[in-house]
């Protein structure tokens, strides 16, 4: 007989024999078996270990760990009451999380989307959401949660040997190992397949498809998604790994997607249709080799390549993009000493072409409109070193990274910016349960252009932090002090006026904890407060996403495979800058809007948001059935997301945020 542990690790055994004792075998994908006798009515807890692996894999992460404000298993990512299973929606629970716009891309500590990155088995994946909209942002990742090991999460100071990152990042790892399986999956908007297949001791392979559709979700939530028109989805996923010899590994990953999506928005005072779709594909290879016990090398390799079209009103634009990229890395570990030196290549390339308004603020059927045009290309060379000294207590760190500025190539590609980054930390282990961390940095990245933004500019930032941690058994707690100062421009920000800011000055305060009690129950609790401010001509105005304060809940019950829990968010409304009255300009043929005098002086209601999860597994025989109920704004409420003015500006309405929302669905793992 066989049985399941719930996701606090419980379990009961029923219908055994008269035996007073029996052996049992505990088993988890990743960790050692352990065999062990139980007896009758026992209560016993059990550890297991991981698995050792014969190739000592290329750990040059490892250092890095002492940064990490959390890591997040596969298991973390499903039983997160937020998350929908979804691998960076699981991160907004979480009080490094400043997204205000409900969407997928991870946004850090007030810093705008397009400040951080996201790597998957260490190769920059640039847009790493489905479903995005104008200017880039998207509800869901692009991720398998299914295919992920491990992701570590740097909301502040990330560490250098990762590129091209100005404000956190996020670090993906794929499976290590898997069990013979297959998945099929289906809800109101989704069906999918997914197989798990070891070829031999040495070598598995990971292959699924997942079509999403939008009939019976539409219907269901009418009222609540009633500014979704329509969409479709279909991606495709491979990922592969092979143990060469004892020194030596490969993985390969690759990725495609056809997306597309109807939906009502407003963008710049227009109010509209809002047609995208898209078509996009990447590769990736890893290359591990353990050149003794001391010394490992990595190659990383990519190439990604995308088409897309937006067309909103008078924009009509069509994009094309690619991105090439390269990395060696070699690592060095010695008692206590790690040091990981390396070198980058990233060739970035996309155009636009179509046509948009001629004037901001005039995008309807009889507006002017004029040719949209561009090509971006831009290469990027980075060395890096960094190191780190552990001894006693104390941990010292140090990463330098240094562009070489390239001259434009016949094609227009551009050269980069002369530029030197450089980040470093110092971790105090108090005692086994409490750790200090002191960390600053100087870093920089370039954005991403998009229809709405096109430009393709160097960004800086200045950090420093001061994280505390405790952890036990069934409490923990972490407290952040942290001050940011961002020169450059932001690429995924809705607000235009604050989109020209060159300078954005961020101050705040992050405290959560966690709490496992009564057995069956789990509390995650966070408060941050955040001072955001920026500068136009030597003139600081507030943020748009300015927030005194960001509370976050959750309670979860779990027993017998039985999960519920319950969340809610609570903040203040986002601030934006009023339109008070309108000039009619002939030429436009619209009214030009005419702004308050304070920039982001105004600001949208409070923000509450309460969601209802629950999921219950039931194992048949040796295979195992996930039922789940999701209820997104429980109570409806309309929470403020936009301003919608008349034509001349003479009246305004708002538009709110996703209503009620209801999602079910069931999977089925054969084994």
């Amino acid at each position: 007989m066989s049985t399941l542990t719930d996701s606090a690790g419980y379990f009961s055994l029923t219908g055994m024999s008269s035996a007073t004792e029996v052996e049992v075998l505990f088993s988890l994908l990743g960790y050692q078996s352990k065999q062990a006798m139980l007896r009758r009515g026992s209560k016993e807890s059990h550890v297991l270990l991981g698995e050792s692996q014969t190739l000592q894999t290329v750990e040059v992460w490892r250092s890095m760990k002492d940064l990490t404000s959390i890591n997040l298993g596969k298991l973390d990512i499903y039983t997160n009451p937020i998350a929908g299973a979804d691998a960076l929606n699981a991160l907004q629970i979480y009080a490094y999380s400043s997204n205000v716009d409900e969407t997928a891309n991870p946004s850090f500590r007030g810093s705008e989307a397009d400040r951080s990155r996201v790597f998957i088995n260490s190769v920059p994946i640039n847009s790493p959401v489905r479903n995005s909209q104008i200017n880039g942002v998207g509800n869901f990742s692009i991720f398998n949660t299914e295919l992920i090991q491990s992701m570590d999460v740097f909301p502040g100071n990330p560490p250098l040997i990762y590129g091209n990152t100005g404000a956190g990042l996020i670090d993906i790892k794929t499976s290590e190992s898997v069990k013979n399986s297959t998945q099929l999956s289906l809800s109101i908007a989704s069906v999918g397949a997914l197989i798990n297949r070891n070829l031999s001791q040495d070598a598995f392979t990971q292959v699924y498809a997942n079509h999403q559709f939008d009939g019976p979700l539409l219907k269901l939530n009418s009222k609540g998604l009633g500014f979704l028109q329509s969409f479709r989805t279909t991606d495709v996923g491979w990922n592969s790994n092979w143990k060469v010899s004892d020194a030596d590994r490969l993985n390969f990953y690759a990725y495609y997607i056809d997306e597309y999506a109807e939906l009502t928005s407003t963008i710049n005072f227009s109010n509209g249709l809002n047609q995208s779709g898209k078509r996009r594909g990447f590769f990736i290879m890893n290359y591990q080799k353990s050149l003794s016990d001391k010394l490992n090398l990595a190659l990383n390799s990519s190439y990604d390549m995308g088409k897309s079209r937006i067309d909103f009103l008078q924009i009509d634009v069509s994009s094309t993009s690619s991105t090439l990229f390269n990395s060696l890395l070699l690592n060095y570990q010695k008692e206590g000493l790690n040091v990981t030196t390396g070198l980058e290549y990233n060739l970035q390339q996309s155009s636009m072409q179509g046509v948009g308004p001629t004037f901001y603020y005039s995008n309807h059927d009889s507006s002017q409109t004029q040719v949209v045009q561009g090509d971006f290309g831009l290469h990027i060379l980075e060395s890096f070193l960094h190191g780190t000294y552990s001894s006693n207590r104390m941990t010292y760190s140090l990463g330098l990274r240094k562009n070489v500025p390239l001259q434009h190539d016949a094609n227009g590609i551009k050269g980069s910016d002369n530029y030197f980054s450089f980040q470093s930390y110092i971790k105090w282990k108090i005692n086994t349960i409490q750790n200090l961390v002191l960390s600053a940095g100087r870093y920089h990245n370039y954005t991403e252009p998009n229809v709405m933004y096109q430009r393709q500019a160097l960004n800086q930032t200045d950090q420093l932090a001061l994280d505390y941690v405790l952890k036990q058994k069934s409490t923990s707690f972490n407290a952040s002090l942290y001050a940011k100062r961002e020169q450059g421009m932001s690429n995924t920000s809705y607000e235009f006026l604050e989109s020209m800011a060159s300078q954005r000055e961020i101050f705040g305060l992050e405290l959560s904890v966690q709490q496992n009690f009564w057995k069956y129950f789990r509390l995650l609790s966070s408060f941050s407060l955040m001072d955001a401010s920026f500068d136009i001509e030597g003139v600081r105005y507030s943020t748009s996403n300015n927030i005194p304060y960001f509370f976050k809940n959750a309670l979860t019950f779990s027993r017998n495979r039985f999960n519920i829990s319950l969340t809610a968010l609570n903040r203040p409304g986002t601030r934006y800058t009023r339109v008070i009255n309108g000039n009619y300009i002939p030429e436009a043929r619209a009214y030009e809007p005419i702004y308050e005098q304070q920039l982001n002086g105004s600001q949208l209601g409070a923000y509450h948001r309460l969601d209802l999860n629950i999921s219950k597994l039931i194992p048949i025989k040796n295979n195992l059935l996930t039922l789940y109920f999701n209820v997104n704004n429980l109570l409806g409420a309309k929470n403020q997301r936009n301003l919608i003015y008349t034509p001349d500006f003479s009246g305004s309405s708002f538009e709110h945020f996703n209503g009620n929302v209801i999602f079910f669905g069931a999977s089925m793992t054969l084994y």
